[in-house]
């Protein structure tokens, strides 16, 4: 009979703690690939002196992450960090979108990751005077680099009527109410599809039947496999934010 030394490549078995720790890191890899937003800033110093605390986090495809917090608790710094509106020094810390850390870029290649790869949606509006609604929507197209065609226009017509901005179309900005240029802002900012859209309050203009509209249009979205991250202190808006198939998860932040 023929003796099997240590060279033996029989057939190997796991035990059940093998399998299960596979298992763990299978389910971690592919936590991280779905990984649109990275940020690990343990404080932040503001030019007066103060210094804030803030939270490492992760946002993912199909999900939501909500920045709870009173004034001042650094929601929206946290916010303006992590999508690369407010520079990032690196001895701060990191962040990354898609993959691609933006810690120490200049204002000119962070803001080449918008509008294709995040999209911005800031508490005060800002339209383009001398464009009507439907062509200040479509400047999320125009800044990405597309070329204007049929399906741009399409795409952005659908996420203004959705929003109820359909009679709206070619309307100029100085005729449309603060809570109207607000869905424009909206709509452009999800027309192009963006991976990762950052908002910061955006159902402060808002009254609640458009809030609604709203957050619908921000939980198809994410039910679709975008990602997104928002500041607020709406708890109604909050409540509206409701998908089954997107997952919604909220941070707290407090003030110091």
């Amino acid at each position: 009979m023929r003796k099997h030394g240590a060279g033996f490549a029989g057939p190997f078995f796991f035990t059940d703690s093998q399998r299960l720790l596979f298992r763990g890191l299978e389910q971690f890899r592919n936590f991280m690939a779905d990984s649109r937003l990275q940020i690990n800033v343990p404080s932040f110093r503001f030019a007066n002196g103060r210094t804030i605390a803030l939270p490492a986090l992760n946002v993912h495809a199909g999900e939501i992450v909500v920045l709870r917090g009173r004034s001042g608790s650094g929601k929206s710094t946290l916010l303006h960090l992590a999508c690369g509106v407010l520079a990032l020094p690196p001895e701060l810390g990191d962040a990354a979108i898609e993959a691609q850390s933006i810690a120490g870029l200049e204002q000119t290649a962070r803001d080449r990751l918008r509008p294709r790869t995040v999209a911005w949606i800031p508490q005060r509006v800002h339209l383009l005077s001398a464009l009507d609604v439907m062509d200040n929507t479509l400047l999320s197209f125009r800044f990405a680099g597309a070329r204007n065609d049929d399906g741009d226009e399409r795409r952005a017509a659908s996420q203004l009527d959705s929003l109820g901005l359909g009679a709206l179309h070619h309307a100029m900005p100085e005729t449309l109410s603060v809570g109207q240029a607000s869905r424009v802002s909206v709509a452009r900012a999800l027309a192009a599809d963006p991976k990762l859209i950052c908002a910061d309050e955006p159902s402060a203009a808002l009254d609640r039947e458009s809030s609604a509209l709203v957050a619908k249009a921000f939980a198809r979205y994410a039910s679709a496999g975008g990602a997104m991250l928002l500041a607020t202190h709406d708890d109604e808006f909050v409540g509206q934010l409701t998908t089954d198939d997107a997952s919604i998860r909220t941070i707290s932040l407090e003030r110091p």
